[in-house]
């Protein structure tokens, strides 16, 4: 979501990424994003969990090229920004709450650090009403908060065919595939997925799913597979660079998660074309009309998720349709170009 919206309005502001305790690897990949416009990126080494040269280096990096806004993304970029900025009094300040999770008491406590701040910033915007209204109950401002939906470049995603994207997976093109794109954590709930196919149905025995992501769970999740006996019709791709690229291959999304803000891989998806199989949780349902772009079911819906992926497997025609259905929703509602628009208001009104 930063990368569209940093490309978006990188003709308009000069704009730099900064990137906290960043690998080199994600520093090339993020660097590689911004490659044919003007965008620099930098890294701010964080060798401790809470690093006070880091907040210096930070601060000196704002003093030394003039930065007006900071915008912040997630709870330690949330923390470093708003004290690298404290001195600033015409320094503005913009968060965006993607989401918070409470799988760990870490988390829980990070959320509780992240609220005390963020009642600090000058505004900060929720990618969904469950989110903002998450918000308002832990003490943020109301009239400090917006709701802006995130965006996807669908031109970017267009002119890559199924064929090339098979090829670069080895799939035949007579199987049937559903692809969950999702970090490997509990509340996307891959135990869900594992347990659909579980089921000993003939129509979902023939369904191949590609899980793409990494994160803890991935080792425990490979076990549960083997030992439900569905491991052979699990592709675990790991992380990946080339994600869009891969969409094109697959015939459907799904995405079981139990908790979410607006997740841009769903977006991706539909943007390609994608009929969806996905949970009614966070900013989703506003996206997504069940039977339309493709299915809504309850978190947790074992029986509702099999009926739906059921049906898109047996009937081509439906995958068709609610695919183009998908295509025209993300075109019409969902650009970054529209959410660029959002966010270059908010940028002006603050910086008025």
């Amino acid at each position: 979501m930063l990368c569209e919206l940093v490309r978006q309005l990188s003709e308009k502001y000069d704009m730099r990424v900064g990137l906290i305790g960043a690998s080199s690897e994600l520093f090339d990949e993020i660097s590689e994003k911004f490659l044919d416009v003007p965008v620099e990126v930098f890294s701010f080494p964080c060798p401790v969990p809470f690093s006070l040269s880091c907040i210096r280096k930070i601060s000196k990096f704002i003093d030394k090229n003039g930065i007006e806004l900071v915008h912040c993304h997630g709870y330690k970029s949330d923390v470093y920004g708003y004290l690298a900025s404290f001195p600033r009094r015409r320094t503005a300040l913009v968060a965006t709450n993607h989401n918070w999770l409470f799988n760990t008491i870490n988390e829980r406590i990070y959320k509780q650090i992240d609220l005390r701040v963020l009642r600090r910033f000058d505004c900060v915007v929720s990618v969904s009403k469950v989110l903002f209204d998450e918000m308002i109950s832990g003490g943020v401002p109301r009239r400090k908060l917006r709701i802006i939906d995130n965006g996807i470049d669908v031109a970017a995603l267009a002119g890559i065919s199924r064929e090339s994207a098979r090829a670069r997976l080895k799939l035949d093109d007579s199987i049937v595939v559903a692809v969950c794109v999702a970090s490997l954590t509990p509340e996307k709930a891959h135990r869900t997925l594992l347990r659909v196919l579980f089921r000993h149905d003939e129509a979902l025995a023939s369904l191949k799913l590609f899980i793409v992501g990494d994160g803890p769970l991935r080792m425990e999740l490979e076990s549960i597979a083997e030992s439900l006996g569905v491991r052979r019709q699990i592709e675990f791709l790991g992380h990946r660079n080339d994600v869009r690229e891969l969409y094109a291959a697959f015939d459907m999304f799904v995405l079981a998660s139990e908790k979410e803000g607006l997740p841009m891989a769903l977006l991706e998806a539909m943007a390609v074309g994608l009929p969806v199989v996905v949970t009614g949780v966070g900013a989703i349902p506003k996206v997504i009309t069940g039977g339309k772009e493709g299915y809504l079911v309850r978190p947790g819906d074992i029986d509702g998720i099999a009926e739906a992926l059921k049906e898109l497997i047996q009937i081509p025609e439906k995958r068709a349709t609610m695919g183009r259905e998908s295509l025209a929703t993300v075109s019409s509602r969902y650009s970054s170009w529209g959410m660029a628009e959002d966010y270059e208001s908010l940028y002006r009104e603050l910086l008025k």
